[in-house]
């Protein structure tokens, strides 16, 4: 047999199990609780209690304002996610670029060493017919020197983006090892979101 509804102080029919609830509710808010002793209910299942008696508007208040603090704290992080890959990008660029320079610049200074080698070569045979030619012989001479100038300013080109590579790839491979990091951080605390929503 089933239970015939009931009308509320408003006026609202509703089941006889919610006039229930209701009643309930009424003399819950208006019922107060005996001192604390010996034997009495501990304060956890008493906290419990209050917020099983809240009004379901006001849990879904809370419900909805909790969602809304996790769905704020999930576009932060996707947003730190962003820019750390822009950053390690970034890094990659620039990282690329002097590996770029490191190989046009020892390149540059294998040929200029050629240069520098032949042009030696050169003075030292024209060296032997030198009352012959020396005009020939001083302007060779010349060229040695600006050559080996050159060699040795490629020279000093190479070691200083050697130095910038080696310094680059510590860095690069700190900030790998540091984005892991933040991204194991990162996925779990966007599931620990997820499952609260």
């Amino acid at each position: 047999m089933s239970a015939s509804p009931s009308t509320s102080q408003n006026g609202i029919a509703m089941p006889i199990s919610n006039v229930g609830a209701e009643t309930s509710a009424q003399g819950a808010a208006s019922y107060s609780a005996p001192p604390s002793r010996k034997g009495s209910i501990p304060n956890a299942i008493a906290s419990d209690a209050a917020t099983v008696s809240l009004p379901h508007a006001v849990v879904a208040q809370l419900e909805k304002a909790e969602a809304k603090d996790a769905k704020k704290v999930s576009k932060i992080l996707q947003k730190e996610g962003k820019t750390s890959d822009n950053e390690l990008k970034s890094a990659i660029n620039d990282f690329e670029k002097l590996e770029k320079q490191h190989k046009k610049s020892s390149k540059n200074e294998s040929k200029a060493q050629k240069a520098s080698t032949k042009a030696a070569e050169k003075a030292a045979k024209l060296e032997v017919a030198y009352l012959k030619a020396k005009g020939k012989f001083e302007q060779a001479q010349n060229d040695a020197a600006s050559k080996d100038a050159l060699h040795a300013t490629a020279k000093q080109q190479t070691t200083a983006t050697h130095e910038k590579l080696q310094s680059s790839t510590t860095a690069l491979e700190q900030l790998r090892q540091q984005k892991a990091v933040d991204d194991r951080e990162r996925s779990a605390k966007l599931e620990i979101l997820k499952a609260q929503a």
